[in-house]
């Protein structure tokens, strides 16, 4: 038996020494080993938090329309920090301070143009009154004068009953007039009341876009800064970022969560109430941490980190959060770690 055992020895050594190979490993094997000594790639996150988003950088109005996919952050309260319910917590850039001016003329250009044709429409149907009031008591006349029977002749009385009739008409017509002319005048004023109206909407519609830089905090917690993934670091001023980016983070609390990305072949290996273990991807300190939640649907890499120049963007993977018992002073929120499942 030994002189078989030291006979197969000497054969593999021979074999290694002439370059025979072992057998390669199967073809998921490499990249689950590869995987293993990366570790997942996560970011430290809040346990619980309401993310605020950059707003729209837009403005349509009136001789305006301008619309940008970026937009400036201009202020910030400090990371960590604590602010109460309706608290301004960021502040973006507002670059269209100019058009209030402009939207001011023109609503008292608009209240001109309006008091304007309100007392010359009033002027005149004082005078189309007046004028029907005459035409009336003219036809008043008129018709007394037909009532000289046997006291003119037959042919002062024709005439005289051709001239009442003539003042009925004219008093008829100025009649008319005077209610055509109130009502043209009514028309016009509503159309020159609605612009000014329009106008005077017009601040509030201003005032709507420019609240909309101010980001103020639906609820109080701690503010924790967002990262940008363009970027590669955390939120700071004066930072250039797409319309809603979810750039800050309002904490309820002071506790951690880690969130990351699980490729698809290897989420069979995870569960939820199993333990994991998040360092930075420099130091080699492992913090534990419990799977709280598994995204129940896979999807791109390039969609979760919100950047399709990504190598793996087209790889389909699975959202986990694990949550930190105690976190240890040097995580943060935005922070990159690696992920790795704890040795049983």
């Amino acid at each position: 038996m030994k002189g078989r055992s030291l006979a197969s020895s000497l054969l593999l050594g021979l074999a290694a020494c002439h370059g025979a190979a072992a057998p390669p490993p199967a073809p998921g094997e490499h990249a689950a080993a590869v995987a293993a000594v990366a570790g997942f790639y996560g970011t430290i996150a809040p346990h619980s938090a309401t993310a605020l988003h950059a707003p729209p950088n837009v403005f349509r109005f009136k001789g305006w329309n301008s619309r940008s996919t970026w937009i400036k952050l201009i202020e910030l309260v400090p990371d960590g920090s604590r602010v109460e319910k309706g608290q301004q917590v960021a502040r973006f850039e507002f670059n269209f301070e100019e058009a209030l001016p402009w939207i001011k003329k023109r609503v008292a250009e608009t209240n001109a143009d309006l008091e304007s044709t309100r007392a010359t429409n009033a002027e005149d149907a004082r005078q189309l009154v007046s004028a029907a009031a005459v035409r009336k008591l003219d036809h008043e006349s008129a018709e007394l004068d037909t009532g000289k029977v046997g006291l003119v002749s037959e042919r002062d009385l024709s005439l005289l009953k051709l001239a009442a009739a003539r003042a009925g008409v004219e008093e008829a017509s100025a009649a008319e007039r005077l209610a055509s002319t109130s009502a043209r005048s009514a028309a016009e004023l509503a159309v020159f009341d609605a612009r000014a109206e329009d106008w005077a909407n017009g601040v509030q519609r201003y005032q709507a876009y420019e609240r909309r830089s101010h980001i103020l905090a639906p609820h109080a917690g701690l503010v924790r800064y967002g990262y940008l993934n363009h970027a590669r670091r955390k939120v700071q001023k004066p930072d250039d970022m797409p319309s809603g980016t979810p750039f800050v983070f309002l904490a309820e609390d002071e506790r951690l969560s880690v969130d990351f990305l699980v490729p698809e072949p290897r989420i069979g290996g995870l569960a939820v109430g199993q333990k994991v273990t998040a360092r930075l991807p420099d130091d080699e300190r492992r913090i534990v941490a419990e799977i709280r939640t598994i995204v129940p649907f896979p999807q791109e890499v390039g969609f979760l980190r919100s950047d399709d120049e990504l190598p793996d963007a087209r790889e389909k993977a699975y959202e986990v959060i694990a949550d930190f018992a105690e976190p240890p002073a040097f995580f943060s929120t935005g922070l990159e770690v690696r992920v790795e499942p704890s040795a049983p």
